[in-house]
Protein backbone atom coordinates (compact mmCIF):
# COMPACT_ATOMS: atom_id res chain seq x y z
CA UNK A 1 0.00 0.00 0.00
CA UNK A 2 2.68 2.47 1.33
CA UNK A 3 6.18 2.17 -0.81
CA UNK A 4 7.50 5.04 1.49
CA UNK A 5 7.65 4.93 5.34
CA UNK A 6 9.21 7.41 6.80
CA UNK A 7 9.61 7.35 11.21
CA UNK A 8 10.55 10.43 12.99
CA UNK A 9 12.93 10.25 15.87
CA UNK A 10 13.56 12.92 18.40
CA UNK A 11 16.22 11.79 20.66
CA UNK A 12 18.65 9.29 19.37
CA UNK A 13 21.64 10.57 21.93
CA UNK A 14 22.91 7.56 23.34
CA UNK A 15 23.51 3.51 22.23
CA UNK A 16 20.48 2.49 24.30
CA UNK A 17 18.42 4.75 22.20
CA UNK A 18 20.26 4.02 19.01
CA UNK A 19 19.33 0.15 19.24
CA UNK A 20 15.76 0.57 20.09
CA UNK A 21 15.85 3.15 16.85
CA UNK A 22 17.43 0.88 14.39
CA UNK A 23 14.89 -1.85 15.85
CA UNK A 24 12.15 0.16 15.58
CA UNK A 25 12.79 0.77 11.83
CA UNK A 26 13.01 -2.87 11.13
CA UNK A 27 9.45 -3.52 13.32
CA UNK A 28 7.76 -1.11 10.92
CA UNK A 29 9.24 -1.48 8.08
CA UNK A 30 10.41 2.03 7.34
CA UNK A 31 12.42 3.21 4.56
CA UNK A 32 12.86 6.22 5.28
CA UNK A 33 14.16 7.77 8.38
CA UNK A 34 14.05 11.82 9.79
CA UNK A 35 15.97 12.31 12.83
CA UNK A 36 16.63 15.58 14.73
CA UNK A 37 19.85 17.50 13.80
CA UNK A 38 20.93 17.90 17.48
CA UNK A 39 21.46 13.66 17.59
CA UNK A 40 25.13 13.43 18.19
CA UNK A 41 24.98 10.07 16.55
CA UNK A 42 23.11 11.24 13.10
CA UNK A 43 26.10 11.41 11.25
CA UNK A 44 27.12 7.61 11.76
CA UNK A 45 23.32 6.43 11.10
CA UNK A 46 23.52 7.71 7.73
CA UNK A 47 25.89 5.29 6.39
CA UNK A 48 24.65 2.72 8.49
CA UNK A 49 21.03 3.11 6.71
CA UNK A 50 22.68 3.98 3.34
CA UNK A 51 23.70 0.28 3.76
CA UNK A 52 20.05 -1.08 4.22
CA UNK A 53 18.76 1.45 1.01
CA UNK A 54 17.00 4.06 3.83
CA UNK A 55 17.01 7.28 3.24
CA UNK A 56 17.78 9.67 5.86
CA UNK A 57 16.47 13.18 6.71
CA UNK A 58 17.32 15.61 9.12
CA UNK A 59 14.78 18.14 10.46
CA UNK A 60 14.83 20.34 13.52
CA UNK A 61 12.68 23.38 15.06
CA UNK A 62 15.34 25.61 15.10
CA UNK A 63 15.61 29.07 17.32
CA UNK A 64 14.80 32.60 16.24
CA UNK A 65 17.20 33.52 19.81
CA UNK A 66 20.76 32.59 20.25
CA UNK A 67 22.15 31.22 23.38
CA UNK A 68 19.41 29.78 24.56
CA UNK A 69 19.39 25.83 26.16
CA UNK A 70 16.71 24.66 23.94
CA UNK A 71 17.09 22.90 20.29
CA UNK A 72 19.52 25.09 17.71
CA UNK A 73 19.78 28.48 16.52
CA UNK A 74 18.59 28.88 13.19
CA UNK A 75 21.92 30.15 11.71
CA UNK A 76 24.15 27.65 13.50
CA UNK A 77 21.85 24.85 12.56
CA UNK A 78 21.85 25.96 8.90
CA UNK A 79 25.86 26.14 9.37
CA UNK A 80 26.24 22.85 11.30
CA UNK A 81 24.31 20.73 8.58
CA UNK A 82 25.58 22.00 5.75
CA UNK A 83 29.07 21.98 6.70
CA UNK A 84 28.59 18.52 8.84
CA UNK A 85 25.30 16.22 7.74
CA UNK A 86 24.84 17.34 3.85
CA UNK A 87 28.76 16.44 2.58
CA UNK A 88 28.24 13.24 5.05
CA UNK A 89 25.46 11.99 2.46
CA UNK A 90 22.39 13.49 4.30
CA UNK A 91 19.18 12.89 1.83
CA UNK A 92 17.40 15.61 3.24
CA UNK A 93 16.11 17.82 5.61
CA UNK A 94 12.70 19.20 6.95
CA UNK A 95 12.11 22.97 8.19
CA UNK A 96 9.96 22.41 11.39
CA UNK A 97 8.42 25.82 11.44
CA UNK A 98 6.16 26.58 14.12
CA UNK A 99 4.54 29.11 16.67
CA UNK A 100 3.09 28.52 20.64
CA UNK A 101 0.82 30.19 23.29
CA UNK A 102 2.81 30.70 25.55
CA UNK A 103 4.30 33.66 27.47
CA UNK A 104 6.70 34.94 27.50
CA UNK A 105 7.09 33.57 23.88
CA UNK A 106 9.75 30.61 23.02
CA UNK A 107 13.03 30.72 21.75
CA UNK A 108 12.22 28.84 19.14
CA UNK A 109 8.39 30.30 18.11
CA UNK A 110 8.88 32.03 14.09
CA UNK A 111 5.95 34.19 14.62
CA UNK A 112 7.60 36.31 17.38
CA UNK A 113 7.78 40.39 16.84
CA UNK A 114 10.41 41.19 19.39
CA UNK A 115 13.74 39.83 17.82
CA UNK A 116 15.46 39.99 14.74
CA UNK A 117 14.13 40.11 11.14
CA UNK A 118 12.21 36.63 11.03
CA UNK A 119 12.11 36.74 7.34
CA UNK A 120 15.88 37.77 6.61
CA UNK A 121 16.61 34.62 9.26
CA UNK A 122 14.32 31.96 7.53
CA UNK A 123 15.79 33.20 4.07
CA UNK A 124 19.18 32.71 5.50
CA UNK A 125 18.43 29.47 7.03
CA UNK A 126 16.86 27.90 4.12
CA UNK A 127 18.80 28.89 1.38
CA UNK A 128 22.16 28.08 2.75
CA UNK A 129 20.87 24.28 3.03
CA UNK A 130 19.74 24.76 -0.53
CA UNK A 131 22.84 25.91 -1.53
CA UNK A 132 24.66 23.51 -0.13
CA UNK A 133 22.73 20.25 -1.43
CA UNK A 134 23.03 21.94 -5.06
CA UNK A 135 26.94 22.30 -4.30
CA UNK A 136 27.27 18.44 -3.48
CA UNK A 137 25.25 17.70 -6.82
CA UNK A 138 23.81 14.78 -6.02
CA UNK A 139 19.69 13.96 -5.59
CA UNK A 140 18.21 15.70 -2.43
CA UNK A 141 15.03 16.89 -0.96
CA UNK A 142 13.83 19.71 0.94
CA UNK A 143 10.99 19.90 3.36
CA UNK A 144 8.57 21.76 5.27
CA UNK A 145 6.53 20.28 8.28
CA UNK A 146 4.36 22.61 10.58
CA UNK A 147 0.84 22.27 12.16
CA UNK A 148 -1.76 20.46 10.71
CA UNK A 149 -3.54 23.87 10.57
CA UNK A 150 0.05 25.83 10.50
CA UNK A 151 -0.77 28.28 7.42
CA UNK A 152 -4.05 29.29 9.12
CA UNK A 153 -3.05 29.18 12.59
CA UNK A 154 0.12 31.36 12.04
CA UNK A 155 -0.08 33.67 9.64
CA UNK A 156 2.52 35.81 11.27
CA UNK A 157 5.19 33.26 10.06
CA UNK A 158 7.52 34.30 7.54
CA UNK A 159 6.71 31.37 5.50
CA UNK A 160 7.51 32.60 1.98
CA UNK A 161 11.39 31.47 1.78
CA UNK A 162 10.51 28.27 2.71
CA UNK A 163 7.93 27.51 0.84
CA UNK A 164 10.57 29.09 -2.12
CA UNK A 165 12.79 26.51 -1.09
CA UNK A 166 11.40 23.17 -0.61
CA UNK A 167 9.18 20.87 -2.71
CA UNK A 168 7.50 18.72 -0.30
CA UNK A 169 4.91 19.36 2.57
CA UNK A 170 5.04 17.51 5.37
CA UNK A 171 1.31 18.77 7.65
CA UNK A 172 1.42 17.03 11.20
CA UNK A 173 -1.79 15.57 11.08
CA UNK A 174 -1.98 14.25 14.64
CA UNK A 175 -5.29 13.44 16.30
CA UNK A 176 -3.35 12.53 19.47
CA UNK A 177 -0.27 13.85 21.67
CA UNK A 178 1.55 13.28 24.68
CA UNK A 179 1.39 16.26 26.64
CA UNK A 180 3.42 15.08 29.74
CA UNK A 181 6.76 15.09 30.77
CA UNK A 182 9.43 12.65 30.47
CA UNK A 183 8.19 9.31 31.41
CA UNK A 184 4.61 10.38 32.27
CA UNK A 185 2.43 10.09 29.58
CA UNK A 186 -0.49 12.40 29.07
CA UNK A 187 -2.25 11.92 25.94
CA UNK A 188 -4.87 14.19 24.79
CA UNK A 189 -7.16 14.40 21.64
CA UNK A 190 -5.76 16.75 18.78
CA UNK A 191 -7.46 18.62 15.34
CA UNK A 192 -11.08 19.34 15.99
CA UNK A 193 -12.35 20.85 12.84
CA UNK A 194 -12.15 24.37 12.91
CA UNK A 195 -15.66 25.75 12.67
CA UNK A 196 -17.08 22.57 14.72
CA UNK A 197 -14.95 21.84 16.72
CA UNK A 198 -15.75 18.01 16.35
CA UNK A 199 -13.66 15.22 15.79
CA UNK A 200 -10.81 15.58 17.79
CA UNK A 201 -8.94 12.77 17.92
CA UNK A 202 -9.73 11.11 15.00
CA UNK A 203 -6.97 10.04 11.69
CA UNK A 204 -9.68 11.51 9.35
CA UNK A 205 -10.39 14.67 10.90
CA UNK A 206 -6.67 15.05 10.86
CA UNK A 207 -6.13 14.27 7.63
CA UNK A 208 -8.56 16.18 6.48
CA UNK A 209 -7.43 19.39 8.55
CA UNK A 210 -3.80 19.29 6.93
CA UNK A 211 -5.14 18.92 3.28
CA UNK A 212 -7.32 22.03 3.21
CA UNK A 213 -4.52 23.89 5.14
CA UNK A 214 -1.74 22.98 2.57
CA UNK A 215 -3.60 22.40 -0.61
CA UNK A 216 -3.84 25.68 -1.36
CA UNK A 217 0.20 25.73 -1.59
CA UNK A 218 0.25 23.72 -4.49
CA UNK A 219 3.12 21.02 -3.38
CA UNK A 220 3.38 17.59 -3.06
CA UNK A 221 2.22 16.85 0.31
CA UNK A 222 2.89 13.61 2.82
CA UNK A 223 1.01 13.38 6.24
CA UNK A 224 2.60 12.44 9.22
CA UNK A 225 0.99 9.95 11.66
CA UNK A 226 0.79 10.72 15.36
CA UNK A 227 1.47 10.19 17.95
CA UNK A 228 3.33 6.43 18.12
CA UNK A 229 2.93 6.89 21.84
CA UNK A 230 -0.76 7.65 21.68
CA UNK A 231 -2.03 5.18 19.33
CA UNK A 232 -4.94 3.26 19.82
CA UNK A 233 -5.67 -0.12 18.31
CA UNK A 234 -6.64 0.10 14.81
CA UNK A 235 -5.69 3.44 14.45
CA UNK A 236 -2.50 3.64 12.30
CA UNK A 237 -4.07 0.74 9.74
CA UNK A 238 -7.15 3.65 9.88
CA UNK A 239 -4.54 6.29 8.60
CA UNK A 240 -2.47 4.47 5.95
CA UNK A 241 -5.70 3.61 4.56
CA UNK A 242 -7.21 6.82 4.26
CA UNK A 243 -3.91 8.23 2.95
CA UNK A 244 -3.81 5.29 0.28
CA UNK A 245 -7.22 6.86 -0.37
CA UNK A 246 -6.13 10.35 -1.54
CA UNK A 247 -3.99 8.74 -4.02
CA UNK A 248 -0.49 8.64 -2.27
CA UNK A 249 2.50 5.90 -1.59
CA UNK A 250 4.12 7.68 1.40
CA UNK A 251 3.32 8.43 4.79
CA UNK A 252 5.20 9.67 7.76
CA UNK A 253 5.22 8.70 11.48
CA UNK A 254 5.76 10.92 14.88
CA UNK A 255 7.27 9.87 16.76
CA UNK A 256 9.56 6.70 18.42
CA UNK A 257 9.69 6.40 21.33
CA UNK A 258 11.11 3.86 24.39
CA UNK A 259 9.17 0.36 24.00
CA UNK A 260 7.34 0.58 27.26
CA UNK A 261 5.25 3.81 26.08
CA UNK A 262 4.34 2.03 22.64
CA UNK A 263 1.23 0.73 22.42
CA UNK A 264 0.46 -3.20 21.22
CA UNK A 265 0.58 -3.25 18.21
CA UNK A 266 0.76 -0.23 16.87
CA UNK A 267 4.38 -0.89 14.74
CA UNK A 268 3.05 -4.35 13.15
CA UNK A 269 0.34 -1.74 11.61
CA UNK A 270 2.55 0.45 10.62
CA UNK A 271 4.40 -2.74 9.17
CA UNK A 272 1.61 -4.08 7.58
CA UNK A 273 0.79 -0.40 5.35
Amino acid sequence: MLKTKGLWAEDIDDDDAQVRFIQHVKDTGANLVCVRTTSPLLRGLIPTFHQVQIKVFGWMWARVVPNQADHRYARDEANFVASELIPAGLDGYIFDVESDDTHPPSAHDWDRTDVEDLTELATYYSTALQSAFIARQTPYLLGLTSHARGFSNYPGIPWKPFLDTCSVLYPQTYWRYNKGENQNKNCVAENADPVTHLGAGTPAQALVNGFKDYNPKRKPIVPIAGEIGCAKPGEMTTFGHLVAQRGLSEAHFYVDVPNAAIPDGALQEIRAL
